[in-house]
């Protein structure tokens, strides 16, 4: 997920979705979910572009989201399995 375009600040909280494993590297601007009781697919339907983290744009300045990293995004999901 990409949270934010730097230069405007403006939050995008844009997903990927990657399915093949060791093919990208991360950097500070970039974050990876990861869920083994999650559905992958239902879980980039429900974080990409969430109100949640679009709710950090300030319009000024990088959006970050502080914390331990924990927090909710909102809503249900189906276990896999």
């Amino acid at each position: 997920m990409v949270l934010s375009d730097v230069p405007n600040g403006k939050a995008l909280a844009k997903c990927y979705l990657v399915e093949k494993e060791n093919t990208y590297t991360l950097n500070q601007r970039i974050c990876m979910i990861r869920s083994a009781q999650l559905h992958t697919k239902f879980l980039f339907y429900q974080l990409n572009r969430n109100r949640h983290f679009l709710a950090f744009d300030n319009g000024e300045n990088q959006t970050n989201r502080e914390g331990n990293g924990k927090g909710s995004a909102g809503g249900g999901a189906p276990k896999v399995g």
